[in-house]
């Protein structure tokens, strides 16, 4: 049409002179009425992209675990994992005695709360000083009593019992305000140790549960916590990388579905 521009031969599908080629063809799609036929797949190359998408906003602020590398990286990984695997096996037939895993993790179990007991144990009688510490305050107080002025008046004569009733009375008002604070840090130390026991008794419930699982050494729990986190850290990487395969591939075969469709529209 004289004067719109869009005489273009050798882009015959675009509409209106530098629009997109995307948006010229869902033009031309409406325009015949197609467009229906290929809506749900652009809806489903969208969601595809929604999906990837957000797995890596996920990894980029480390709400999953991050992309450690590529094809190579992931088949390094599985190496490494039955390298590990071979080691705890190795580690499992030399223990003084036969360990099943259930053994091994009730010991790690015990070993944990046995450690969170002295813990809270430690806690509980450092706030117990504390407290003694706050009902001392509160008990003898923090100003001088009649006595002791007279017993000042004693040793000095001359001193200004006025002046010094007259600043006391000061001391007097601070230390009404100061009771009243070590009032409220007492209720507060009590009841973070109410708390704290609460938790104590909670943890020698669980190793009582326990019941006996016999005797581990330090150093076997600590290799097999080692060996098994190992193993679990590579996992998730790869994990991660196959999660972000499937969704690209995803992706990949619905673009192609879509465009494959298109194709086949105009060319009819």
């Amino acid at each position: 049409m004289y004067g719109k521009k869009n005489t273009d031969e050798l882009n015959p599908l675009q509409g209106v002179r530098g629009q997109n080629m995307e948006k010229s063809i869902t033009t031309i799609l409406t325009i015949f009425d197609v467009y229906k036929e290929i809506a749900g797949l652009k809806a489903s190359v969208e969601e595809h992209k929604k999906k990837l998408d957000a797995y890596k906003t996920a990894r980029k602020y480390n709400f999953i675990s991050d992309l450690v590398g590529g094809k190579t990286k992931y088949e390094e990984n599985l190496a490494k994992i039955r390298s590990l695997e071979l080691q705890l096996s190795t580690l499992m037939e030399e223990a003084e005695k036969g360990h099943t895993e259930d053994e091994i993790e009730k010991n790690k179990q015990k070993s944990t709360l046995t450690t969170a007991k002295l813990n809270i144990e430690t806690a509980i009688h450092s706030k117990e000083m504390k407290l003694r510490l706050v009902k001392m305050s509160l008990e003898y107080g923090l100003y001088p009593t009649e006595a002791d002025m007279s017993a000042l008046q004693e040793f000095f004569p001359n001193v200004n019992l006025r002046k010094l009733y007259e600043v006391e009375m000061y001391h007097q008002k601070l230390a009404k305000i100061l009771d009243a604070q070590f009032l409220n840090e007492q209720t507060a130390i009590e009841n973070e140790i109410t708390m704290l026991q609460s938790q104590l008794e909670d943890v020698k419930t669980q190793i009582k549960e326990l019941g006996f699982v016999g005797n581990l050494s330090k150093e076997f729990l600590d290799r097999h916590s080692e060996i098994k986190g190992e193993i679990d850290a590579l996992n998730t990487q790869n994990q991660a990388y196959l999660t972000l395969t499937d969704l690209q591939e995803a992706k990949a075969a619905a673009d192609e579905i879509l465009k494959r469709s298109i194709e086949d529209i105009l060319r009819e």
